[in-house]
């Protein structure tokens, strides 16, 4: 049986990142710079500071506008259709960039 595997982004400014999701979505982060933006958006005092401009912690890769946090996720297993749960991830206020997903077998 193949192993599909899809990729995508989730965005997220004001609440922290909803960890339950990985769960749900049966994902996990796809690199160390998500997971840092992960940890990162657990911090109350890093969401303020994004929200002013003087966080500390740059996006992974610079292209985020201010106060948002970045994160790519990974989905790997038989399912040949699975589809993130856009809806979920919106009740707890992160959108999926529908741009970003991307499918492939390994």
């Amino acid at each position: 049986m193949k192993t599909h595997e899809v990729s995508f982004i989730v965005i997220g400014q004001v609440l922290a990142f909803p960890l339950d999701m990985l769960r749900y979505d049966a994902c996990f982060p796809a690199d160390q710079a998500s997971v840092a933006e992960i940890d990162a958006s657990m911090d109350v005092a890093d969401r303020i500071a994004r929200r002013r401009g003087t966080s500390q912690i740059a996006s992974p890769d610079g292209k985020v506008p201010l106060g948002l946090y970045r994160v790519r996720l990974l989905y790997r297993g038989t399912s040949k259709t699975w589809q993130p749960t856009s809806a979920r991830w919106f009740s707890f206020g992160w959108q999926v960039d529908k741009a970003s997903i991307k499918r492939g077998t390994l």
